[in-house]
């Protein structure tokens, strides 16, 4: 059969590619072979359940391919530069991909907060919140003020001896402002300079001064020593008793007389 010649009683020499006592089997593992592509293997036979179907042609099963079904088959195929290293497995390049088909990118270190791996070493954050190479840094829209410090999404921590509010926007006065005075940078108090003055406005102003060593102790309000001044400015001497008969106080305690007609301390006599 198949080209075999028959050479004594029931001895048949085959041609090359078959074998058998009747050269009825195709060969498929032909010694030291040598094709037109390349060097197989010196003594290759159908590998991985592969059937020897004709001289050195393999009928392979579903999941292997190749002259002598020695190619595994992955279906779907491995993609990224993935290896098919047996029936449906992928061998990855595992620095940049894994998954079943080497589709799943792969970020070192991970992606932090939710971010996505959406390519070898590149995390997609959510930037309302994060950003960062791999989503570590927290996003404050607006941005912190007067180097305040975005700590977590939207939340900055400020330098609290100096400025607070949601922002850092807000200075600080340690004591506190008084009399409706602003603090409008880090203890500075801005005062309504009509009433008060000072470094916390806690300085009453008298626009006219009080006179004769008076005390301004409220805005516009001088306190005298009532003893020898009165006055809204302390600017009227006291004379205790009073002057009599027309006589004028001219400063504590002394009363000038109408010398014509009156004398003595109080002008009594």
């Amino acid at each position: 059969m198949n080209g075999g010649t028959c050479v004594g009683p029931n001895i048949c020499q085959c041609v090359k590619g078959y074998t058998g006592d009747r050269c009825q089997q195709p060969l498929c593992n032909p010694i030291n072979y040598d094709d037109t592509i390349g060097y197989l293997a010196p003594n290759a036979t159908c590998q991985n359940g592969g059937t020897c179907i004709s001289p050195y042609n393999c009928s392979c099963t579903s999941s292997w391919s190749g002259t002598y079904c020695q190619t595994p088959i992955c279906s779907p195929v491995c993609i990224n530069d993935g290896n098919c290293t047996a029936p449906n497995v992928c061998t990855c390049n595992t620095t940049q991909w894994n998954g079943s088909l080497c589709e799943i990118p792969v970020c070192n270190p991970s992606c932090l907060n939710n971010g996505n791996c959406t390519a070898p070493g590149v995390c997609t954050c959510d930037t309302s919140q994060w950003n960062g190479t791999i989503c570590e840094t927290p996003v404050c829209t607006p941005t912190c003020e007067n180097n305040g410090n975005c700590t977590s999404p939207g939340v900055c921590t400020c330098d609290t001896s100096q400025w607070n509010g949601s922002l850092c926007e807000t200075p600080v006065c340690t004591p506190s402002c008084q009399n409706i005075g602003n603090c409008t940078s880090p203890g500075v108090c801005t005062c309504d300079t009509s009433q008060w003055n000072g470094t916390l406005c806690e300085t009453p102003v008298c626009s006219s001064p009080c006179q004769n060593n008076g005390n301004c102790t409220s805005p516009g309000v001088c306190t005298c020593d009532a003893s020898q001044w009165n006055g809204t400015q302390c600017e009227t001497p006291v004379c205790t008793p009073t002057c009599q008969n027309s006589g004028n106080c001219t400063s504590p305690g002394v009363c000038t007389c109408d010398t014509s007609q009156w004398n003595g301390t109080r002008c009594e006599t």
